[in-house]
């Protein structure tokens, strides 16, 4: 009877945590600020070509945006398939009279050991003369509220930010994903707000003041850190600044065609999580390892011990369903919307994790970009011959 009482513990534990986790997500929820806000704002779009995705989601943010938001999508000078897409899309918006204002800026090489992301939001940060910008990255949706709905929380901070998740993938391996956002976006980051400020932010959109910006320097001081996101959000941070972490739905659609693909983004991801919480303090870092890495570990016991007991399963299967009834009713309530969310791919995923957690332990090195590059501390990072 040792190993199903282990497994018995384990589901205990993991539906506690699992349970206080929703409590506190929903307590955060509740105290979030309504309104909205009409202000000039441009939004900076660095645009890559290569996913098949991209047309469709630009073409959704012009469509969707207010008038009184400016694009300007920043492009590689040697990115000719990009370029021509640009010009097919703005003059379609011109031929709907949507009233859209795009401009293109074609961006010089990134210089060596710099943020190409970074680089590009830099060389355009002159180029702005609205009061607030956005960054929205090209694979990221935009729903018509979304800017108003920022802009009127951003008075209370310096920085707002969404709540990402995943579209419905057209692939197992987008699938996969897709799930691994839309099982953890809630739990990680409303969660922790009951206990400290942001740590990081979505840096897949994010919100500011032109001139607080430029008056941090803009993104100059980060140009050499990998993980620009948390590099914004702790140069922001060590300036008196604050976060203000939204529950407003950012949706996003990225083509992820094989494992390959798959894995490399996963150990991207993992290799910038571990990054982050390696630099914060240790009662911190316990409770993010509590939060956010225990439970795929008590998954694991449970499974493992419970699988040669008829009773056990049964206990793990009604588990298991209370998970997934929870996490459906989180983004019901807090999303306000369905969100992609398959019983057998939500599991698979979160049993994935400590996988891809130990993957990014042994190897620092990710690829990305078709380049080889080592992150070091604090997100600093170097790049290396494959």
């Amino acid at each position: 009877m040792v190993v199903p009482l282990l497994g018995i513990f384990s589901l205990a534990l993991y539906l506690g945590l699992l349970g206080v986790k929703a409590y506190l997500s929903l307590r955060i929820a509740g105290q979030a600020p309504q309104g909205s806000r009409d202000e000039e704002t441009t939004i900076l779009q660095p645009i890559l070509s290569g996913d098949p995705l991209l047309e469709k989601a630009l073409q959704h943010n012009l469509s969707v945006v207010p008038t009184w938001a400016r694009f300007l999508w920043l492009i590689d000078e040697d990115d000719t398939v990009a370029r021509q897409l640009a010009q097919v899309l703005i003059h379609d918006a011109d031929q709907a009279s949507r009233g859209k204002s795009v401009r293109v800026l074609l961006c010089p090489a990134v210089p060596p050991q710099v943020n190409p992301k970074l680089f590009k939001l830099e060389y355009a940060l002159s180029q702005i003369e609205t009061p607030y910008l956005a960054v929205l990255d090209d694979d990221t949706l935009l729903e018509p509220d979304t800017l108003s709905i920022g802009l009127s929380q951003l008075q209370n901070g310096d920085l707002f930010t969404g709540l990402p998740y995943y579209l419905q993938g057209s692939t197992g391996w987008s699938e996969l994903t897709a799930h691994f956002v839309n099982n953890n976006s809630i739990l990680t980051y409303l969660p922790l707000l009951n206990f400290f400020n942001p740590i990081s932010l979505n840096g897949m959109f994010y919100l500011m003041d032109t001139e607080t910006l430029r008056q941090m320097g803009g993104f100059t001081p980060i140009l050499h850190d990998l993980c620009d996101d948390y590099a914004l959000a702790r140069l922001l941070k060590q300036q008196g600044g604050r976060i203000i972490q939204g529950t407003t739905p950012i949706a996003i659609q990225t083509s992820v065609p094989d494992a390959q693909s798959y894995l490399k983004l996963m150990h991207r991801w993992f290799v910038f999580a571990q990054t982050l919480v390696f630099d914060q303090p240790a009662p911190t870092q316990a409770l993010l390892f509590l939060f956010l890495g225990v439970p795929p570990l008590l998954l694991w016991i449970s499974l493992l011990s419970l699988i040669f007991s008829s009773l056990g399963l049964l206990c793990l299967l009604a588990v298991l369903i209370i998970r997934h009834v929870t996490i459906r009713h989180l983004h019901r309530q807090i999303f306000a919307k369905p969100v992609a969310f398959s019983f057998v791919m939500s599991i698979t995923s979160e049993l994935l994790q400590p996988f891809h957690l130990t993957h990014a332990l042994l190897e620092k090195r990710i690829r990305w970009r078709n380049r080889l590059i080592r992150v070091g501390k604090s997100g600093k990072f170097s790049y290396e011959q494959p």
